[in-house]
């Protein structure tokens, strides 16, 4: 899950700081990418003693920082199929059951939004799409017509993989 910390940055005249140069002078940048962000306060501490000795003024801002949680995209894909099977098996439960699963869909559900900030948004419709794809039981008999389809596109692979190669002589 994503992790929101807090980190403290100092603004100076509308800038931010990022380092002391080689001859004591406060470096800045324009904007929090180039600013130096500092999460420990004894760090801070440190830097803002020495701009009080510059009789700097200077202002201390919270900037919030989202770490990645490093759940790769084929984890989210798991858990986007494992709500969607949970909500449309959830009728086939026991009426004692159901105060559990439904505990499960907010949490599932919870997960999956935090981590919709982590992937982009070409990739969250992607795996949407494949969800919906997938939506159906595998438990159920499919239908004449999606069974026929599958054996046709089946042969069809079969026909196209197993075509004779001009190049190879045997």
């Amino acid at each position: 899950m994503s992790i929101f910390a807090k980190a403290k940055a100092i603004m100076i005249n509308d800038r931010y700081f990022y380092d002391f140069g080689k001859k004591g002078q406060v470096l800045t940048a324009w904007s929090f990418g180039g600013a130096k962000l500092f999460t420990y306060a004894d760090i801070l501490d440190a830097v803002l003693k020495k701009l009080d000795e510059k009789r700097k003024k200077y202002q201390v801002v919270d900037v919030v920082v989202n770490q990645p949680s490093g759940v790769s995209i084929k984890e989210y894909y798991q858990i986007a199929c494992r709500l969607q099977r949970t909500m449309r098996n959830i009728d086939k439960r026991q009426p004692m059951s159901v105060h559990g699963v439904a505990k499960q869909i907010s949490k599932m559900s919870a997960i999956l939004a935090l981590l919709d900030n982590e992937f982009s948004s070409k990739e969250l419709e992607r795996i949407g799409s494949l969800v919906r794809e997938n939506a159906w039981d595998w438990n159920e008999t499919p239908s004449l017509s999606r069974r026929l389809d599958f054996y046709r596109q089946h042969k069809m692979l079969e026909k196209n993989s197993n075509k004779f190669c001009d190049d190879i002589p045997f």
